[in-house]
């Protein structure tokens, strides 16, 4: 039985469990969240039903704990948006939760940029349920709180007396996300920004990762809005039901910016209803794990009884040339042999989900090989993602030619079936055709 606290008000009594001190941190945190937003959490989080947490913020109003206020956005939508009040604060610095009394002046966003605050707030509210239902930790920063400076502006206002406090930031997250392992900065994208708006912030990343070298991994998760999901639906204007195109367009930003070549940052681009799921596997190492993939698909396609084959790992200064960096290099480079006889040769890179570093490597491997640049003959590219979800939502667009390249997931290839030794070939656009890797 979980514990309670007691709080008794001059028109009430309030139980506040374990759960409801972090539905209480996740609205002081945010400072204003939607009550679809809440409904969202406590439904996801808990279970609860809608009518329990209408209950329970009607309960919360009534004793101060919260305020339920209307907002009015664009197009005379109306919001009912929820915000802590006097006594939700006390709570929390009584329970330890906030060492911070002082009760925050809570402004409502400008309608101009509703849309932005409320899919911000989401995309942290995804990842905090990600975390909840398989475990680890993470912080969670309001930007404000840790802004990124420009260190060379900054020494310049220093040695002119000037006041520090009015330095200029270089770039400014919408959120930010820690771990022991890395940052990651949350980058919401409504649909509204033009390419070279989305360029020049890019390139602003790199300028401040170039200034704090001393610093961990760089994450940057942009996330274009969907509408994956109705129960957070909650914006001002309606969701485009499809971001495909979207995702491959900033993705070519990235790269076009040359963000993408730098070994401690990483840009990572996916719809709002993915960011939480890629934002746990980054904050928790996930996306470090491409040795474990790689020897696992390896051990998943030898005891495939349906390919019936042998995997012999090769070198790979046995195919690149002397100008091709290591960093493009395939994580894996291997015979394909059937009762000893070689039947094909295949590299393997290992995919993460949404990573722009993953698909501009994936498609120069393809480019080396449709150019015949390889030392020696290979007949293709096996793309392996860890998990079958991450590679049914890889949005790779149509920018990069990738005919060379098969797709699977390590745990579509464990499940040593004829479905197991089934591949992916990319056709036109986004589509993909089942292909058989060997018939023998």
């Amino acid at each position: 039985m979980s514990e309670k606290s007691i709080y008794t008000y001059n028109n009430g009594r309030a139980w506040i469990t374990e759960k409801d001190k972090e539905l209480l941190k996740l609205i002081w945190l945010h400072k204003s969240v939607t009550v679809s937003q809440v409904r969202f959490f406590l439904l996801k989080a808990y279970g609860m039903k809608k009518s329990a947490v209408y209950k329970k913020l009607q309960k919360w109003n009534e004793l101060k704990i919260t305020k339920t206020q209307v907002y009015s956005g664009r197009k005379k939508v109306q919001l009912r948006c929820v915000q802590m009040n006097k006594n939700g604060i006390d709570i929390l610095v009584n329970e330890g939760v906030i060492h911070n009394s002082t009760y925050p002046l809570v402004e409502l966003p400008n309608p101009k940029t509703a849309d932005h605050f409320f899919l911000t707030r989401e995309i942290v509210i995804r990842t905090y349920l990600e975390f909840y239902k398989k475990g680890g930790r993470f912080t969670s920063i309001p930007p404000l709180e840790t802004p990124y400076y420009d260190t060379k502006v900054k020494k310049a206002y220093k040695e002119q007396g000037k006041n520090l406090l009015k330095t200029p930031t270089l770039v400014e997250p919408d959120w930010i996300l820690y771990s022991d392992s890395s940052i990651l900065n949350i980058e919401s994208d409504t649909g509204h920004e033009r390419a070279n708006t989305i360029i020049d912030k890019v390139k602003r990343y790199v300028e401040y990762n170039a200034q704090n070298l001393e610093h961990k991994d760089h994450h940057i998760l942009i996330a274009p809005i969907d509408s994956a999901d109705d129960d957070i639906l909650c914006y001002v204007e309606d969701r485009p039901k499809e971001r495909k195109k979207r995702v491959s367009q900033i993705k070519e930003y990235v790269i076009r910016a040359s963000a993408h070549i730098i070994p401690n940052l990483h840009f990572h681009v996916v719809t709002s209803s993915r960011a939480g799921k890629v934002a746990y596997n980054i904050l928790t190492g996930k996306t470090k794990e491409h040795s474990y993939v790689l020897n696992e698909s390896i051990g998943a396609l030898e005891t495939n009884k349906h390919l019936n084959v042998s995997m012999v790992k090769r070198l790979p200064e046995e195919f690149y040339t002397g100008n091709v960096l290591n960093s493009y290099f395939a994580e894996g480079h291997f015979d394909m042999k059937r009762e000893g006889e070689k039947v094909k040769t295949f590299l393997i890179k290992v995919m993460d989900e949404g990573c722009v570093k993953s698909l501009d490597q994936l498609a120069y491997l393809n480019w080396l090989l449709e150019k015949d640049r390889y030392k020696s003959h290979v007949d293709g590219i096996l793309a392996i993602y860890q998990t079958e979800e991450e590679r049914l939502h890889d949005n790779l667009g149509d920018l990069w030619e990738l005919n060379h390249v098969y797709f699977s997931s390590l745990e579509r290839l464990q499940r040593n079936s004829i479905d197991g030794s089934t591949f992916y070939q990319q056709t036109s656009k986004f589509k993909r055709k089942k292909v058989l890797l060997y018939e023998g």
